[in-house]
Order: structure tokens, then C-alpha cells, then sequence
């Protein structure tokens, strides 16, 4: 029964989140930035609706989450709700600051589900928490900080026999299973997250080269903050370790160091559209990479053919795809009207707020086929809305607009 708010301008963070929490029956809002959260909470309460606790990312682009709690403390029944920050930062001393400036709590970012699950649990009434399939007391953290898995193991398996969920994924230079395994405890909610950091990679790519180019050192901490912290949660340490670098360089006003850096960070991120590419052969034809050519240093790789299959050995090339939708090869046009409908649709999701809906109608945007100006379009598109980019998102429907 417990009611939750996740405050995170990164859409993958709170898609983990939500992931994490998968299995109990918690009911979780989300929102993505400090104002849409304010805008939420304020909205709620109108139908006499508090929060139980909040989830704040600390490092938010125009509203930090320092400034977002604090407003928050100002509504009407939040000024007891517990309010706990995630943060990447977990720095000596930074405990003691957050609890300061007004947080009820403190969470390090790639999240461990124990760690979450202790947060929650002593933090809500235990009425207010009725777990599903898998009661949240069933995880734990030892004093060492490691997590204590129940008998039966992580997905099911004995500790025992050897199998730790990630046991015949293809290597792929500079992604570690395991370290990705920690921060996300289900095979498939890992496989979800890093094709969702593939399709999201480009633009995110995009939107640095631009704070690059402006000079706007703070903009630039803030965006590659949050590369960093998505390329940590799904395993790619070495993204995460260069894009450390250069979010303290933009932190100590050091722009020297980003500039001369930069270049080479944005030349592996970009690397990993072909790495991962071509573990999915549904995010890029035939599983090939950016250049159209197949992937060859993905270790195990036969062809582009049976890339889900070599990442679920339960699955076959022969047996249909979860989601598929088995329309025929060939997908069908949208027509000017249809697409004017879809794109006002998708605009008023997005204006309020409506997350699922906004998913919904992008997802029936993705069914059709287009131009390949059109399609860079929608494929931008369909990344500022994962990302809840709503100006971003705006700005792309009027170029769609406007091509129609």
C-alpha cells in the first residue's frame, strides 16, 4: 500500500528503480526533473494523496534535488515525509552534508536492490508494505556490504550450482556482467536496461557534443554525471571511469582538461552503438554495426540472426520474440493524419506527465515505417521520451510537424 515518488532526470535510473521493486506491490510514481516532481506531488495532494517516501536524485539539470527537497518541505504533509537522495557521489563526508541540508537519508548510485529494500523497510510502517512474490526482508547486506541472497539464489538458482544468471552472455569488450549483475539482479531486467542504454547512447551523445560547444561547463557536470551513471549501472566501467574524469574537471572549472579529453570520450561511447548492437539484432538490422558491416568482436557471435537466442539459451530462433507483435515483414505507412494525431497525443502525455501513455503512443509510432529523414526523426524522438526530455521531445514534434 506504500506510495513512493522517484525523482530522477535519468529515464533509465528510474526504469531500474522501478525494476527493483518489481516483485512487491509498492506503488511508484515518477518524475523527471525537480518541477515535474513539485508539479506531481502538488497534483496528488489535490486528491488528498501524500507520498509515503521520495527517492531525489542529487544532480538534476535548472533544479537540483537540494532545492527540489526543499520546496517539497514546504507542501502541505511533506515536511515529515521521508526524503532520501541518490547520489553517485559517494564521498567522504557526504553522508553527514545531505542529512544537513534536509534529506532523511542517503542511497549511492548504481542502486543495490538490498540496500533499497533496507531503506524502504526501515524506513515505512510495515503496513504500509505488502510484498509480492518475494518479501523485501528476504535480501540483506552483510557488514562487509555485500549482498546476501536467500537460499534459493538470484533468478531461482542454488549458490551452489555454479550459475549466476549471467553464465553464457557474450563478452563484450568492457562490459562486466557481473558488476552490472549487482546493481541489476534479473537477467531480463539487465538485458532491458542495456538495450535501453543502446537506443538512448546517440542522443545522449548528441546532447554533450552541444554543452561541449556552449561553453556551459555546469550543463556539461550535469549530462555527463548522468552517462556515467547509466554506463555504470548496466557494466560498462571503463565509460563510467573517463566520464568521472571529466564531470570533476567541469566541477573544478577545469576546461582545458574537459576539452582535451572530451574528444576521446565521446569516440568509445559512440563505440558501444556497435558493441551492443550486436547483441540485438531487433535494434539493428541484422544485428550489424553503425557501419553496416557485421560486428566482429563480440566473442560467440554466429551471425545476426539469433542475437536473442544466444542471449536467452532458453530461447530459439524459431520460437517467437517476447513482444513480438507478428506483423508481417514489412511494416505498413502512417498517413499525414494518423501521424498529426499520434504526435498531438504523445505532446499532451508528455505536457501531463503521463509517462505510460506517452510510452504507448510512441510505441505505436515505432510500428510504422518512414523516409529515412522521417526516421532519424522518430528515432530521436522515441529517445527523448525514454529520457522524459520534454523541451527536447518538443522541439523534434515540430520538426515532425513541420515534414508532414
Amino acid at each position: 500500500d506504500a506510495k513512493v515518488l522517484v525523482v530522477d532526470d535519468n529515464a533509465m535510473n528510474r526504469k531500474v528503480f522501478c525494476s527493483l521493486l518489481g516483485q512487491t506491490e509498492i506503488q511508484i510514481r515518477q518524475a523527471g526533473s525537480g518541477q515535474e516532481a513539485l508539479n506531481l506531488t502538488k497534483e496528488m495532494l489535490d486528491r488528498s494523496i501524500v507520498f509515503d517516501m521520495v527517492f531525489m536524485d542529487h544532480m538534476m539539470p535548472d533544479m537540483d534535488g537540494v532545492e527540489t527537497m526543499q520546496k517539497m518541505r514546504t507542501i502541505p504533509g511533506y515536511d515529515k515525509v521521508p526524503i532520501y537522495v541518490l547520489t553517485a557521489n559517494a564521498v567522504t563526508g557526504a553522508r553527514e552534508q545531505y542529512l544537513a541540508d534536509g534529506f532523511d537519508g542517503f542511497l549511492s548510485k548504481p542502486i543495490v536492490s538490498a540496500r533499497l529494500e533496507a531503506a524502504i523497510t526501515e524506513t515505512l510502517p510495515k503496513e504500509l508494505i505488502r510484498p509480492g512474490r518475494t518479501a523485501l526482508a528476504d535480501r540483506s547486506i552483510d557488514k562487509t556490504g555485500t549482498e546476501q541472497v536467500p537460499a534459493s539464489g538470484k533468478d531461482g538458482q542454488s549458490p551452489g550450482d555454479g550459475n549466476t544468471g549471467v553464465e553464457n552472455l557474450p563478452m563484450v569488450d568492457g562490459l562486466d556482467w557481473d558488476f552490472a549483475y549487482l546493481h541489476l539482479p534479473d537477467r531480463q531486467m539487465l538485458l532491458e536496461s542495456l538495450k535501453e542504454f543502446l537506443e538512448t547512447l546517440s542522443y545522449q551523445a548528441d546532447k554533450l557534443e552541444k554543452m561541449i560547444k556552449s561553453d556551459d561547463l555546469e550543463a556539461y557536470r550535469i549530462q555527463v554525471h548522468g552517462m556515467k551513471s547509466s554506463a555504470a549501472t548496466v557494466g560498462i566501467v571503463p565509460l563510467a571511469g573517463m566520464a568521472k574524469i571529466l564531470e570533476n574537471a567541469s566541477r573544478d572549472g577545469d576546461a582545458e582538461t574537459v576539452k582535451k579529453l572530451h574528444p576521446t570520450f565521446m569516440e568509445k561511447w559512440r563505440e558501444y552503438e556497435k558493441k551492443l548492437g550486436a547483441l540485438f539484432a531487433d535494434a539493428k538490422e541484422g544485428g550489424q554495426g553503425t557501419d553496416g558491416s557485421p560486428d566482429q568482436k563480440t566473442e560467440g557471435r554466429q551471425d545476426g540472426s539469433d542475437a536473442d537466442a544466444r542471449l536467452d539459451p532458453a530461447r530459439s530462433k524459431d520460437s517467437p520474440e517476447d513482444g513480438a507483435d507478428n506483423r508481417p515483414e514489412g511494416k505498413s505507412t502512417a498517413d499525414s493524419e494518423m501521424m498529426t494525431a499520434m504526435l498531438t497525443m504523445l505532446q499532451t502525455a508528455l505536457e501531463e506527465f503521463e509517462v505510460d501513455e506517452a510510452d504507448g503512443v510512441m510505441e505505436k509510432m515505432l510500428s510504422f515505417d518512414y523516409e529515412p529523414k522521417m526516421k532519424g526523426l522518430v528515432k530521436n524522438l522515441n529517445a527523448a521520451v525514454k529520457d522524459l526530455d520534454t523541451d527536447g521531445a518538443a522541439d523534434i514534434i515540430e520538426s515532425i510537424r513541420q515534414l508532414l
